[in-house]
């Protein structure tokens, strides 16, 4: 009699440990951001938790001990445990494939593999499902950008390669003037490569946040007015007056010089680059209680309303007869916005076609 009540004792004790182990094991998967479906090798489904509840939307999970297909929509993952559950190869170890969910924009990736006892013989099947829905629109934009980025460097290469295919021909014959017009061509293709080069390495700088910024007191209407000097020979040559007019007096703000100088020169290069024959580009201020302002007028080709919402994105140039002939790698805007929003500013736009644009940018200040 004492030796069955210790084995009693001894039945309860473990059934007591099992089921704090089941327990912690239900609270362990429960807070897993991963979705857990374990399944026995009658195809019921024995544990499951609530992210994969929400990444599969299973139904009928408040009837336990259903077969696989009366929680399961999705065919594929069905099959795919079937495979597992009824394979008798020990080898076996896993099966990984994306799902596409109900909705389109969703996609999973499920790892399911084969559980086994301390023999080697068949328990089961777990499974782990992940949302990639963010490494896959990662992946979008990186075979994208790489896709822009090799069109971008094909064509400055392949006239490069031209030009000096006609030179190395011999085609000028002994004309030294038309050899050095054609390679005076070919480099300035080379440095239309080169700036595209600068241009990437800054964004992927800013981006990767590795520009060490040095901030310091800036007055950006002094700064702004040794930019337009420099600018003004190249405006006299596109018979375009720049000019200058501040409103207000604008107070120090706390920026990197070298950003802002970057900031404010891709615009007003801009202004001068997209303008008319005898247009302006006037540049001018205004101060509010948190930002100081800065307005960059000009009377140029303007920007049609539905490219206006594209017009910070990587390589987008607005298309027009007046436009393809101007040179630019379609990267100057994009750094100009990526500079302001690192100062925690922002730029703004007013464009009509054919009449011009207005290109703001506010800056925080302190009192």
């Amino acid at each position: 009699r004492l030796e069955a009540q210790r084995l009693y004792h001894e039945r309860e004790q473990r059934l007591l440990e099992l089921a704090g182990e089941k327990s912690r094991l239900r609270s362990i998967i429960g807070c897993m951001a991963d979705g857990v479906l374990v399944t026995n090798l009658q195809r019921q489904l024995a544990l499951w938790n609530a992210s994969a509840v929400r990444m599969l939307r299973l139904s009928g999970t408040d009837e336990p001990g259903q077969v696989l297909d009366h929680y399961l929509k999705n065919r594929s993952l069905v099959e795919s445990l079937d495979r597992i559950l009824g394979s008798q190869d020990e080898s076996f170890s896993m099966i990984g494939q994306e799902i596409q969910t109900e909705n389109p924009k969703s996609v999973l990736m499920a790892q399911m593999a084969p559980v086994r006892d301390e023999q080697g013989r068949l328990l089961g099947a777990v499974t782990v499902i992940r949302d990639i829905t963010k490494l896959k629109e990662i992946e979008t934009i990186k075979s994208q950008f790489v896709s822009m980025v090799a069109h971008e460097l094909r064509s400055p290469l392949a006239a490069i390669e031209g030009w000096l295919g006609v030179v190395l021909s011999g085609e000028a014959g002994g004309d030294e003037e038309q050899r050095r017009r054609w390679l005076l061509r070919a480099k300035e293709r080379a440095n239309s490569l080169l700036a595209l080069v600068r241009d990437l390495l800054e964004i992927n700088k800013i981006e990767a946040g590795k520009v060490a910024q040095k901030m310091e007191a800036v007055q950006l209407t002094d700064m702004i007015g040794k930019i337009v000097e420099f600018f003004k020979p190249e405006a006299e040559r596109q018979h375009v007056l720049l000019e200058m007019k501040p409103s207000v007096p604008l107070p120090a703000i706390q920026a990197d010089v070298r950003d802002m100088e970057k900031l404010f020169t891709n615009l007003i290069s801009n202004a001068i680059k997209y303008n008319t024959e005898n247009g302006s580009v006037t540049i001018d201020t205004c101060l509010d209680a948190h930002f100081v302002g800065i307005h960059i007028r000009d009377t140029g080709v303007g920007i049609a309303p539905a490219d206006l919402p594209r017009i910070f994105e990587d390589f987008f140039r607005v298309e027009t007869k007046k436009t393809n002939r101007i040179s630019g790698t379609g990267l100057g805007l994009t750094i100009a916005k990526k500079i302001a929003d690192s100062h925690f500013g922002h730029i703004e736009v007013e464009s009509q076609p054919g009449r011009g644009s207005t290109f703001s940018v506010y800056l925080p200040y302190k009192k």
